[in-house]
């Protein structure tokens, strides 16, 4: 609920406490969708690896147009009510910036968000060579993406952006390379389907795909500010 502490005036409140219930509300549909076959014992034939993806899909399809009108609708109250101030940097040393901990702790959670899905599935098929490569080399991502961000902080937000992106892919890349094994070792009793893989894949894809337009857009605003909204 911080996003509705920092609202401007109650319009503004009113309105970011009901986009998050629909945001809230809409994910536990998406989620349940998701976990429920994995609990039931539901599979869908050939079609279980890629039915996942059909329900991440939906569910962005719906999501990222409620996120963009909830952001114009919010600058258009600040706009009327005269509370509206362009963007600011996150990170330096005035007060209100992320300090050195405020990023690590952005850097380090947004890079077990993407690669955490696919080690704890190596887990569970008992692949410890495929999980362990996994984790060193989102490890390996996370301090080099941190060491550029700390050393150029203007950078902070394409910094982040691609350090997780590079997580995830990489995971997946390590994933393809461990797929005949995992495959092999698929065990409804441990939660190891063809499900859970379709499900664990379109997350990081998800992922993957929501930094991406992140980083497009703040590289498309850096070349035209006059474009932010």
């Amino acid at each position: 609920m911080a996003a509705a502490n920092e609202a401007q005036s109650p319009q503004e409140r009113k309105l970011t406490i009901r986009l998050l219930v629909a945001g809230l509300t809409l994910f536990l549909c998406y989620a349940g969708t998701l976990f429920i076959p994995l609990k039931s014992g539901l599979e869908f034939g050939v079609f279980s690896p890629y039915m996942p993806a059909l329900f991440m899909l939906i569910f962005f399809c719906i999501w990222i147009p409620l996120c963009w009108w909830g952001g114009r609708r919010i600058k258009q109250i600040r706009i009327e009510g005269g509370t509206w101030v362009e963007a600011q940097p996150v990170t330096g040393p005035k007060p209100g910036r992320l300090g050195i901990a405020g990023v690590m702790l952005r850097f380090v959670g947004g890079t077990v968000a993407a690669t955490v899905w696919i080690i704890i599935f190596g887990v569970r098929v008992q692949d410890w060579l495929g999980a362990s490569v996994i984790a060193a080399t989102s490890l390996l991502v996370c301090l080099i993406g941190l060491r550029v961000c700390l050393r150029r902080p203007e950078t902070y937000f394409r910094a982040l952006a691609t350090t997780v992106s590079a997580s995830g892919f990489l995971a997946l890349v390590v994933m393809t390379w461990r797929l005949g094994v995992w495959t092999a070792r698929f065990d409804p009793s441990s939660g190891a389907t063809a499900w859970l893989l379709g499900t664990t894949n379109g997350t990081i894809i998800s992922i993957l795909l929501v930094n991406l337009a992140a980083w497009k857009r703040d590289a498309n605003l850096r070349k035209h500010p006059e474009k932010a909204s």
